[in-house]
């Protein structure tokens, strides 16, 4: 076998990585058994590891030490000072297992790349020799070029070893409340969840959400796909939340020099903030479209955050109705929040019904569902819990102030210190949201 189809060095890596910490043999067993180390040794270890992992004992290099003592194949290794001090050489030339994943790749890749070669050769030997049938070296091809190219040993996931990784792993998921009073009390969401807000035209879906979004920066990067208002719309909208501007006059340019002067102050000091949040105002885009960026931006740019607003713009793949559309847009969302495990926030309208137009699919691929209802005017807004995997359901009001566009909290963000005047529900105008295309 050819020596630099055994990449030494990631194999001796990984191993000292899951010696010098606890919680690195749950991320390599993602990737790695004992019949991918190319040297002999290290699948022994390996093994040896393994078992420990499974059976609870804690990994260090005193009690891999002593593990190995009692191993059958300690003579292999040529005994046990001698296998003793190898790990100490695996330990010594690791100073973080951070890169583990990566590390377990690369012993993936030259695993598979030693199963295509031994592959090729054998096809060779057996057609040069006419030792066996067609069909079956086609056979043993295939399977072999499968367990090659398989990157995670396997979809399914085993609740004992899953459990017992997810006891001893310090960090736990936690909770992502919106900010918002009474609702927080009920409701909160964790990372690869989806959130379905709905609402009939009017109510206020584009504040809530906007609300929430500002109340989650700077701890989270949103990615705001923006397909029906203009990203300008959207950034106007969130500095008048910020300094108590009333939308309209902000829309309509009839701001005082006063407002004028708290926006351009607050887009200038909280620019470092309000720079975390990305918007695509494109109008339109695809679910191919959306799965490619998506995976772009939390990859690259460090999106912790989705919104789509809202997501019946989203165009399907050629699907012959609605309704099969609308289900492929919906799964393919799913998919998403799973693969890169991010929340996602997605608008759906409805009609005054509280129907979806098109298709259900969205909530019931959502974790989360919670549905919108305010009269015109009406400074109370009521949030329906209809769905709740993480909680129980149920309705709470919130207050609402449509003039500035705040929802579920009676000031600016968190993070603003505004020189505004203070809020108070005398500033709320009740008439003057009438018209907010909401």
């Amino acid at each position: 076998m050819e020596t630099n189809m055994i990449p030494v060095d990631a194999e001796d890596v990984v191993l000292g990585a899951v010696i010098l910490d606890s919680t690195a043999m749950s991320r390599a067993m993602k990737f790695l058994r004992h019949e991918h180390f190319g040297q002999q040794p290290h699948r022994i270890v390996y093994e040896v590891l393994t078992k420990m992992w499974r059976d609870g004992t804690p990994i260090d290099i005193v009690t891999v030490s002593h593990e190995m003592r009692t191993s059958a194949a300690l003579p292999t290794l040529g005994g046990w000072a001698s296998t003793c001090s190898m790990m100490l050489g695996w330990s010594n030339r690791v100073a973080s297992s951070k890169h583990i994943d990566k590390h377990c790749a690369i012993v993936r890749e030259h695993y598979s790349r030693r199963v295509l070669n031994n592959t090729g050769m054998r096809l060779l030997n057996s057609t040069s020799q006419g030792i066996q049938d067609a069909d079956e070296i086609l056979s043993g091809m295939t399977k072999d070029i499968q367990q090659a190219s398989s990157g995670d040993l396997s979809v399914d996931v085993n609740a004992g070893e899953r459990a017992y990784a997810m006891m001893n792993n310090p960090e736990r998921p936690k909770p992502i409340y919106l900010g918002m009073g009474p609702l927080d009390q009920m409701v909160f969401i964790l990372d690869g969840n989806i959130v379905t807000i709905s609402a009939p035209a009017g109510v206020g879906k584009t504040a809530f959400v906007l609300s929430a979004v500002l109340n989650l920066m700077p701890q989270r990067k949103p990615w705001f796909v923006s397909l029906e208002m203009p990203a300008d719309e959207l950034i106007q909208r969130a500095l008048c939340q910020m300094c108590f501007v009333d939308i309209d006059r902000a829309l309509e340019g009839r701001l005082t020099e006063d407002e004028k002067g708290r926006m351009a102050e607050s887009a200038n000091k909280y620019s470092d903030i309000l720079s975390l949040l990305d918007i695509d105002d494109s109008g339109s885009m695809s679910i191919g479209t959306f799965q490619a960026k998506a995976e772009h931006k939390v990859t690259n740019e460090g999106v912790t955050l989705i919104v789509i607003d809202y997501v019946q713009l989203i165009s399907g793949s050629g699907e012959r109705n609605k309704a099969d559309e609308y289900e492929a847009i919906s799964k393919g969302i799913r998919s998403t929040a799973r693969k890169l495990k991010v929340p996602i926030l997605e608008i759906i309208h409805v009609n005054r019904e509280g129907l979806a137009h098109g298709s259900t699919q969205f909530e019931k691929d959502a974790h989360v569902m919670l549905m919108l209802k305010r009269e015109q005017g009406h400074p109370i807004m009521g949030i329906e819990a209809r769905k709740n995997r993480n909680g129980r359901t149920g309705t709470i009001d919130i207050p609402v102030a449509m003039q500035y566009g705040l929802v579920g909290r009676d000031g600016p963000p968190h993070w603003v210190i505004s020189a505004a005047k203070p809020f108070s529900p005398t500033n709320i105008q009740t008439d003057m949201d009438l018209d907010q295309p909401f």
